[in-house]
């Protein structure tokens, strides 16, 4: 790499954000830095300042040591924890830097309590000047617009967003001037990240390039006439700005010419070509259309045969039950039948023991009582015989 005297970092454009809550520092602790603008007013009529914020605040005549002279002054206080880098400023040409560097280096820095250091600077804006200016100018190293002016002849801050959007108008002719028809697209990319587009109107192709700026954010600048409103009035002229993607979508940019001239602009026979292809469409709508119709068809006759067998199938097993719970029942039946015809042959052979018992049992008595009497039958021959001998 070949050695350089001087680098020159760029610092990109950006917004800072706000703090959703706000910001309350601590009691017993104090800014190490700070920097302040004070506003004298010596002038005889009131004087407007507008901030890079947009907002406009006006401060009314008052007593000053300086008559007619608007006075603005700077006050830079530091304690010794913050670092200050003088000798970026040896070479500065900028007025201010460098009155705030001999402030810094030749000792008009007043220490106050706690170690604090302060220096400050003084401006002024003599009624000569504004006059001159027709009652308005921007202060360029301050950062600020003074205006003599009141109400909506106070010019906008120029690096602020809506004043950026009225040099857009003011600075086309065509656009503020009544009557007149403009249209003025810009192109701000100060990263490099974007490149040129291009955009067909009327059937013609017009080139974009992008351009550094570093006094405004980068996007797409457009300013344009408005269009007629309903009641027949052409309103104030319209500036916008968009970022890149958001001018892809309302702008109407194309990364080539070929696509600006073909997307931009559709010939007789590329319409032709596109109403074939609609056409095409829907036949081939019509014919999926008709294809899903047959398929819903065969689908619903499917869907009513696999039903009718599902009902089918359970029709018969359902007989099936019917068969099985009969049969069972018919064998519970001979089941109890047979136990029946069990219980009445187990009777029957039980009364028939009995009987074959009770006649046992009396054979059995009858051979006793004839055998009892056989052993009685000598002694009554024996007895007889006796009482016939002593009879005769």
């Amino acid at each position: 790499m070949t050695p350089q005297y001087i680098h020159h970092p760029e610092a990109i454009n950006a917004l800072a954000n706000i703090l959703d809550q706000p910001f309350n520092p601590n009691s017993g602790e104090s800014t190490p830095c700070k920097m302040e603008k004070e506003f004298y007013n010596g002038l005889s009529e009131p004087v407007t300042l507008v901030s890079r914020s947009g907002l406009p605040i006006t401060i009314a005549p008052m007593r000053i040591e300086y008559p007619n002279t608007f006075l603005v002054r700077f006050t830079f206080t530091y304690n010794r924890s913050v670092k200050i880098d003088i000798e970026r400023l040896s070479n500065a040409k900028c007025e201010t830097s460098r009155a705030l560097r001999d402030a810094i280096r030749h000792g008009s820095v007043k220490e106050g309590a706690f170690g604090k250091m302060a220096t400050s600077i003084t401006y002024a804006v003599t009624k000569e000047q504004l006059k001159a200016g027709g009652g308005s100018l921007y202060l360029t190293n301050l950062d600020i617009v003074v205006s003599t002016m009141q109400g909506h002849y106070v010019p906008r801050h120029p690096h602020n967003l809506d004043g950026i959007r009225n040099y857009l108008v003011g600075r086309e002719e065509t656009i503020n001037t009544v009557g007149s028809f403009g249209y003025a697209i810009q192109i701000v990319d100060n990263e490099g990240i974007y490149g040129k587009r291009y955009i067909n109107i009327n059937k013609e192709i017009y080139e974009i390039s992008p351009i550094v700026d570093r006094s405004r954010l980068s996007g797409v600048y457009h300013a344009k006439t408005a269009p007629i409103g309903d009641n027949g009035v052409v309103p104030p002229p319209i500036a916008m700005l968009y970022t890149f993607e958001e001018a892809e979508q309302y702008l109407g940019f194309f990364k080539t010419i070929e696509e600006a001239r073909i997307l931009g602009d559709i010939s007789e026979e590329q319409r032709r070509e596109l109403e074939e292809r609609a056409l095409q469409l829907k036949r081939d709508l019509a014919e999926f259309n008709a294809a899903k119709l047959n398929h819903d068809r065969a689908f619903d006759e499917q869907k009513r045969a696999f039903e009718l067998e599902r009902l089918q199938e359970e029709e018969a097993r359902r007989t099936r039950e019917n068969e099985w719970k009969r049969q069972e029942s018919e064998q519970s039946i001979r089941l109890m039948r047979l136990k029946e015809e069990v219980a009445t042959l187990e009777h029957q052979r039980s009364m028939e023991s009995l009987h074959r018992k009770d006649h046992y049992e009396e054979r059995s008595y009858s051979r006793k009582d004839s055998s009892e009497f056989f052993k009685w039958v000598p002694g009554l021959i024996g007895a007889g015989a006796a009482l016939f001998l002593a009879l005769r």
